[in-house]
């Protein structure tokens, strides 16, 4: 899943067509079958259907942060975005603390 996202990162900050192929072609040709045709699936279709709904995700990452609930509302109301607040709330998750799964895998 990390190269996964290092390769996402990788192609928004790539400017030319040749640079976006090269990374895209060194990508490919060190994954097994099964991630490659996941991520050919995630880079190729169009976004799935929402897996969480805002109103889920607010109530999640309200619960998560253990601030009142003054605070949080009022982080959304200075925010707007409920992805925005809970990433400025909860914690960054401490590298190496996640198992290492595959793409095929999450």
């Amino acid at each position: 899943m990390e190269r996964f996202a290092h390769l996402v990162l990788d192609l928004e900050d790539a400017n030319e067509t040749e640079d976006k192929l090269g990374l895209v072609t060194e990508y490919f040709s060190k994954q097994c079958g099964e991630d490659a045709a996941w991520a050919l699936k995630l880079l190729l279709d169009r976004p799935t259907k929402k897996l969480v709904n805002a109103k889920r995700l607010k109530e999640a990452a309200f619960h998560a942060s253990g601030l009142p609930e003054w605070l949080f509302e009022r982080s959304m109301a200075d925010v707007g975005d409920i992805a925005e607040v809970a990433a400025l709330v909860l914690e960054p998750p401490v590298r190496g603390t996640q198992p290492r799964m595959k793409l095929a895998q999450w």
